[in-house]
């Protein structure tokens, strides 16, 4: 008989684990839950043209994005949910690069190793405003290094020479950087607090638990 794979549930101490920080963040939040919530910020985060993402974004985000929208003035109770899940969508997406046209260079993931660019406190406020298309030479998918070495520091500069510019990619993406395909999913997502944005070291039990993961016996 064929043993089906299945979802093994942890128990609820533990689902409902909060980020140690205050609880700013998750406070109490179920992690399962929060991982379900995520799945429809993203969908109004890669589909703006629906419907709910229209009402939302007239109603809480007119000037902005998802990400970078607040609570606002008298939120609903959806609306705080939702914008309980956005530390989930900015620790595991990023962007795929097409013409640059629509990422700002600050505060986004665009860089190889998921760095992040965070802007200038005071200077131009032309720097402030920057696209990813104005470090990449015109009508060519390729880096404008002089610009890029007049801008940034050298070290920084490198790093983005050699974030890699595909020609097959035509325009900006937004994907899930946890699965290969790019998509949103919630066991990804779960999979992604648990391991690296919650602090769960109460739940760790110290032992040689490879050897017992590694063991050849039934599933049961």
């Amino acid at each position: 008989m064929r043993l089906k794979k299945c979802l093994n549930w942890l128990s609820w101490d533990r689902l409902a684990t909060h980020k140690n920080d205050g609880g700013k963040s998750f406070k109490s939040f179920p992690v399962f839950n929060l991982a379900m919530l995520g799945k429809q910020g993203w969908c109004i985060l890669t589909n703006p043209d629906t419907l709910i993402a229209r009402i939302y974004k007239a109603r809480y985000f007119p000037r902005c994005d998802f990400l970078q929208s607040s609570l606002g003035h008298n939120p609903s109770y959806v609306w705080r949910s939702l914008c309980n899940s956005k530390l989930i969508l900015k620790a595991g997406s990023r962007w795929r690069i097409g013409d640059g046209d629509t990422i700002s260079i600050w505060n986004n993931k665009w860089i190889a190793g998921d760095i992040t660019l965070i802007p200038p406190t005071v200077g131009d406020f032309h720097l402030s405003h920057l696209r990813v298309s104005h470090c990449m030479l015109q009508h060519h998918k390729m880096w404008d290094v002089p610009f890029l070495e007049t801008i940034f520091d050298q070290q920084t500069a490198v790093v983005i020479i050699n974030t890699p510019l595909y020609t097959s990619v035509k325009e900006d993406r937004l994907v899930w950087n946890k699965e290969n395909n790019g998509e949103y999913s919630v066991i990804s997502a779960y999979r992604l607090c648990m391991q690296e944005l919650l602090d769960i070291s109460e739940f760790k039990v110290p032992g040689e638990w490879d050897y017992v993961w590694n063991l050849k016996v039934p599933l049961k």
